[in-house]
Parts: structure tokens; C-alpha cells; sequence
């Protein structure tokens, strides 16, 4: 996946490259799509973000599974947007900590896919496991979903992070 996600930045910035190097000769040629260079950077925006989303796993059905496996499972401890517990970087009265945030904001990006569909299945010291309750393909939805909440720059992480943690553990 990482090397997709090398090869539709590339392909992006070549894009942007070719465009600019034409929009001025495309704002003066009539019947062209540009009316500004405004125009041709919301077009060139629009581009860049699909490829960034069609980079991300997961495709619009499991997203839309796994925001309904959350709501019905995660959203008592981790919130209803995945903001997490406020305070959740300081420990409770019983030394634990509370529920992180899973919207990109805290270290759930630092963790590798298998694990964080490990910590859901198996549960943690504080956390339940839910590996009774949901199939791995539905927490594999869930994990979708919190991740499309992610800003591009964490999910670009995520994935470098992820692609390591598979190739050494090959």
C-alpha cells in the first residue's frame, strides 16, 4: 500500500506540475474549464484528496459498517466522534487511564493494524474484548472507520508505520 500511496503522490504532483505549467494558457483559451487560477487550484485540491482517500483501506461500505458496529459497541467509552475522554492522557483514581481518543488526535495511529485489531478482539486491562461479539472483519470496519476521522498526515504515518511492522514481521 505504501508504495500506492508513493505512486498517486507522484502521480498528483506531476499533475499539479503539468497543470500549472498550462494554466495560463488555459485561462485565456475559451471553452476551458478554468475561469482563475483559484478555479484550477480547487480542481488540483480536489484531485490531491482523491488520491489520499483512494490510498486509505477500506472502501465507503466498510466505513459506513464500521460506523455502525461503533455506535453500538465503542461509543460509551470512546465518544461519540471517537474524541475519547476528556482528561484521557492522565490516569483515573484507580491508576488506569481513561479511554483514548481514536480520532487521530492521540497514539492509536502509533499501532499497527494487527494490533489494534488484537487490542478490540482480545480487550486490555481496562478495555473489554470484544472478540465474542464481533468477527475480525467487523472490527477490521471499525478500525475503517475511526481511521477516516484521521487527518491525512496521520494516516500517512499510520500507513508507513503499519507497512514496517509487516515487512519485518515477514
Amino acid at each position: 500500500m505504501l508504495n500506492f500511496v508513493k505512486n498517486s503522490t507522484v502521480a498528483a504532483v506531476s499533475s499539479l506540475l503539468f497543470s500549472v505549467c498550462t494554466a495560463q494558457s488555459d485561462l485565456e483559451q475559451p471553452g476551458r474549464n478554468f475561469n482563475s487560477l483559484k478555479d484550477l487550484a480547487d480542481k488540483l485540491n480536489a484531485t490531491v484528496q482523491t488520491n489520499v482517500e483512494s490510498a486509505r483501506e477500506g472502501n465507503a461500505d466498510n466505513i459506513a459498517r464500521g460506523a455502525k458496529l461503533y455506535k453500538e459497541n465503542c461509543v460509551q467509552c470512546h465518544r461519540d466522534n471517537a474524541q475519547g475522554t476528556p482528561n484521557w492522557h492522565t490516569k483515573d483514581a484507580s491508576g488506569n487511564y481513561p479511554p483514548p481518543p481514536l480520532n487521530g488526535t492521540a497514539h492509536t495511529w502509533h499501532h499497527p493494524q494487527s494490533l489494534l485489531v488484537k487490542l478490540i478482539r482480545d480487550g486490555s486491562k481496562v478495555m473489554p474484548a470484544f472478540g465474542a461479539k464481533l468477527s475480525d472483519e467487523e472490527i477490521t470496519d471499525i478500525i475503517y472507520w475511526f481511521q477516516s476521522l484521521w487527518p491525512d498526515e496521520v494516516y500517512s504515518s499510520w500507513a508507513q508505520i503499519n507497512q514496517s511492522y509487516k515487512e519485518s514481521s515477514n
